[in-house]
């Protein structure tokens, strides 16, 4: 609800295909109601620049936008993803300006992997910071981020299937600690 019950102004992007439908609540000025699409989508379509072509294959992004009159904007994503794979994982530290992320495989017999730059494809998928291909995201400096969303793709593990994972990180998480994590 707006703070002065103004109209609210709903908009839905993204490559998801999800829909928004009025949701009757007589406790809440103008609510909402997200459904995503029955099966995954189909087809290439990228939900940004930076975004990679194979990733549209298995992960998807809706964006809901409500904006009030005064210009106040809440964005909520819904991220709709096939099953990633589970030996994939990462890891991740504090540097000066950001977050160093590596993207990590564990082998059939156990031992654990960390996947070289040049295998590793990144993909940020949700920030307002940039992510450069050595899994390395920067904060942005002209905006708040309080969380962001990273993908990443295994090159060199074949392609019949797309080896990937992608993580959710709460940045205020990062902020009070500067310890390597393994999720």
């Amino acid at each position: 609800a707006s703070t002065n019950k103004s109209a609210l102004t709903w908009e839905i992007t993204g490559n998801a295909g999800g829909k928004l439908v009025i949701a009757d609540d007589p406790n809440v000025q103008d609510a909402r109601r997200y459904h995503g699409p029955a099966e995954f989508p189909t087809g290439v379509s990228d939900l940004d620049s930076d975004q990679d072509s194979d990733l549209n294959k298995v992960l998807r992004v809706d964006r809901v936008e409500v904006s009030q009159a005064d210009g106040t904007v809440s964005t909520c994503e819904m991220i709709l993803t096939k099953p990633p794979k589970q030996d994939y994982y990462f890891t991740h530290k504090s540097v000066a300006d950001g977050i160093q992320f590596s993207f990590w495989l564990t082998l059939d017999g156990g031992e654990e992997l960390e996947l070289l730059p040049e295998d590793t494809t990144w993909v940020k998928v949700s920030g307002h910071g940039n992510l450069d291909a050595n899994g390395l995201y920067t904060f942005p400096t002209d905006s708040v981020d309080h969380y962001v969303v990273v993908a990443a793709i295994d090159r060199a593990g074949g392609t019949r299937n797309l080896m990937w994972n992608y993580t959710i990180l709460p940045l205020p998480l990062m902020q009070t600690s500067n310890e390597q994590v393994r999720p």
